[in-house]
């Protein structure tokens, strides 16, 4: 007797109704053609100290009900000539229909020329699954920031639902008057109770030229951790 498996998800092989191998009809994962890529607005390099910079860039996701659990990135950092300087890899999770920040701190580069340029690639097909919209809950609200003697920005993050929400990511970005981004960083809430507000500090380690004209806050909450 010979043994058939039964037809799955994962068997490389379009069968059960699948649009093709293994994604689209009874399978979680969507086939690539019926996802919109990522679309990245800019990617920034923000100068810390000596040889260590932060990175970050402004991605968005147009698809309204397809997500991404696991998502590969690296950033790479260029001088003025376009010398390559530094790289890091990450990963992140991609919900549907959100605008996000990535962010990567402390990146150091062993050579003495100065990053001016970030780039950042994005996992070309990366697989997209249907995923709950994350409910538009957290509010953050801006209370101060302070340049000296070191930059402060105070935040108060609260979530406005009945329910309890953990791992919390907050960014913010800091604009010039021309809406160009000149700093960024990010944090973790760990966990968020029913109507709680948290007050959130985020600092950097030397003073700005110029105080930020715009700040933009954002809130991430894993929408794969929700089902």
């Amino acid at each position: 007797m010979i043994y058939k498996p039964e037809p799955s998800c994962f068997d490389g092989i379009k069968n059960q109704g699948e649009e093709d191998v293994d994604c689209g009809g009874p399978c979680a994962l969507v086939c690539k053609k019926n996802a919109l890529p990522l679309k990245t607005y800019w990617a920034r390099v923000f100068g810390l100290k000596d040889n260590l910079y932060d990175a970050a860039a402004l991605v968005e996701n147009e698809n309204p009900n397809l997500g991404v659990k696991n998502l590969q990135y690296e950033f790479q950092l260029f001088d003025s000539n376009n010398v390559l300087l530094a790289k890091r890899k990450g990963e992140t999770f991609v919900n549907p229909g959100e605008k996000f920040v990535i962010f990567e701190s402390n990146i150091e580069s062993s050579q003495t020329y100065q990053a001016t340029k970030a780039f950042i690639e994005i996992q070309e097909s990366p697989a997209w699954e249907k995923t709950p919209t994350v409910p538009r809950v957290i509010s953050i609200e801006r209370i101060g920031f302070n340049n000296e003697p070191f930059p402060t920005l105070h935040l108060n993050v609260k979530n406005n639902s009945f329910d309890n929400y953990r791992q919390i990511k907050i960014s913010s970005v800091l604009s010039d008057q021309n809406q160009n981004a000149f700093a960024a960083s990010a944090t973790f809430i760990d966990e968020l109770l029913a109507g709680e507000k948290k007050e959130v500090f985020l600092t950097w380690p030397k003073s700005f030229e110029v105080e930020p004209s715009y700040v933009d806050n954002f809130w991430r909450i894993n929408s794969f951790d929700l089902e």
